[in-house]
């Protein structure tokens, strides 16, 4: 029941635009790196003005934020994006009477009653989360900007003026302290650190803000941590990825625990893990840093010339592209690239409404200061890959499907029983028969399907449509570069649907249209 809750709320929400744009949390189409995206370029646009601009970034921590949830508040504040009748009740009635107890040493303590907070485990609870804090955006500054991932939030302003920075900073710390306040909510002043990003190397140190909240000064920091990735002052990342660097040499332990010279794990094996629990590590938020000095993220391919030599078993004075050529591995270099291209790719075909369209929307090339930005760097591979931007349509986050229309009715099944165990000719046969049973007369007929490569890449789409009279009509659409099988399944069906309504004649010579799919999750 929670999920069936969350996914019609979550849907309402959507419609009505009731979650604002700065939340990426716990939504599709939305991620981490949308909003270390958003950070990094306000700092590099910064750093390109003439003067150049400093940036000054507070990182708040909220205490305990998921369990402090007050849920009067909770109940008021869903209440007030006109969320009434039974779903209220129903929600008011999920978050009151929980109680909760502690095994240790085989023993449960006595069960106590929790008055505050959105249940643990819940599928609903990160959503009604969302929702509670959904009205911090009230209280920024104007000329502050706002990241949010649940509750790790960022606020920042640029200036060439740092004094300015720091008065529209403390107005909006102002603001956020009265927010948390109203909503029962404590913002840990020791946790919470701001830094100044700044190309300014000689006065960058001297450089000092009076940053305050709820009374207490703020501390400085130099490599602030965001969202899982260290930033410094400069966005050169390199201690980021020293860090990477040396959490993923820490996990490399793995591979070495799970071979050995007369025993062991398989190759083929040791290599899945290696994909599966350490690359992962090398390649979070990797548009993002990508831009780094080649020589820097040289540390990280280091990581996977250990692994590709611990997995085929050669000594470490073997050739490092021979290595991972034997072990099948491509280079970190070229998936960076890949994962960049991907990311611009899909940045382009998000909703005006997406946080990540708006802030290319407001890209302006620049090359006053020799520093990449991730979309600066997009332009340059597109540029010696000899890549042509395709045109793509729009990323609408999925909505849940209301009732049908009427005079439309769905077959999810063949009409005769079978099971994929039968021989090929028969279940051609059972499929042919249902064909022919729902071929209705007078209706047109179109028979839709689509793919990519890999399911990930170039996807296509496409229809035949068959019309009573004995006339046909064929259309293929290209689904974009990165579309999966799924999203061109989907689009097979949509451009069928386009198809029939635009051709009036076919209209008026026929009672409706028959779509027949290969795709059960689509329908």
């Amino acid at each position: 029941m929670e999920r069936v809750i969350h996914r019609r709320l979550m849907n309402w929400l959507i419609e009505n635009q009731k979650l604002h744009f700065y939340q990426t949390a716990f939504r599709t189409h939305h991620s981490t790196t949308d909003q270390l995206f958003y950070l990094n370029k306000s700092i590099i646009d910064g750093f390109q003005e003439k003067p150049h601009k400093k940036t000054l970034a507070v990182f708040l921590d909220i205490s305990a934020a998921f369990d402090r949830v007050w849920r009067q508040k909770l109940v008021h504040t869903i209440q007030g994006t006109r969320i009434n009748g039974k779903a209220l009740l129903w929600i008011n009635d999920f978050l009151r009477g929980r109680k909760f107890s502690v095994r240790f040493n085989g023993a449960l303590s006595e069960s106590r009653r929790m008055w505050t907070g959105v249940p643990q485990g819940s599928v609903l609870s990160p959503l009604l989360f969302l929702i509670f804090i959904n009205t911090i955006h009230h209280h920024i500054h104007p000329d502050t900007n706002i990241a949010c991932y649940a509750d790790d939030i960022a606020v920042w302003h640029s200036h060439n003026d740092i004094t300015e920075s720091e008065n529209a900073l403390n107005t909006t710390l102002k603001g956020i302290a009265e927010w948390a306040e109203n909503l029962k909510l404590t913002i840990n002043a020791d946790k919470t650190n701001y830094c100044i990003f700044s190309t300014d190397r000689r006065h960058r140190s001297s450089f000092n803000a009076k940053i305050k909240i709820q009374n207490s000064q703020i501390k400085k920091v130099n490599l602030p941590t965001y969202l899982g990735v260290t930033l410094d002052p400069e966005l050169r990342f390199s201690k980021h990825i020293e860090q990477t660097t040396n959490k993923a040499l820490g996990k490399l332990n793995i591979l070495r625990k799970l071979c050995g010279t007369s025993w062991g794990s398989r190759p083929q094996t040791l290599k899945s893990t290696f994909c599966t629990v350490i690359r992962p590590v090398l390649e979070y938020s990797t548009p993002i840093w990508t831009p780094a000095f080649f020589s820097v993220k040289r540390k990280l391919d280091s990581v996977q010339h250990r692994a590709a030599k611990i997995v085929i078993g050669a000594v470490s004075s073997t050739n490092n592209e021979k290595t991972e050529q034997e072990c099948g591995l491509p280079p970190l270099e070229s998936r960076r690239k890949l994962a960049t291209i991907k990311f611009t790719n899909t940045l382009r075909s998000y909703g005006l409404d997406h946080i990540s369209r708006r802030v290319f929307d407001k890209w302006k090339h620049s090359t006053r200061l020799k520093r990449s930005l991730t979309l600066q760097l997009d332009s340059q591979i597109r540029k010696e890959l000899n890549l042509d931007h395709s045109s793509l349509e729009f990323l609408q986050e999925p909505l849940i499907p209301k009732n049908p229309p009427k005079n439309t009715c769905f077959e999810l099944e063949l009409l005769q029983p079978c099971s994929k165990k039968e021989y090929p000719v028969t279940l051609r046969q059972k499929g042919l028969e249902t064909i022919a049973i729902l071929s209705q007369d007078n209706f047109a007929i179109a028979y839709t399907d689509g793919s990519s490569d890999r399911s990930l890449s170039n996807g296509s789409a496409g229809i035949i449509l068959l019309l009573p009279d004995g006339n046909n009509c064929k259309h293929k659409i290209n689904t974009g570069i990165i579309a999966s099988n799924f999203t061109s399944e989907l689009v097979a069906i949509r451009e069928a649907l386009i198809l029939y309504q635009q051709n009036p004649h076919v209209i008026d010579s026929t009672e409706g249209l028959v779509i027949f799919s290969d795709s059960l999750n689509q329908l």
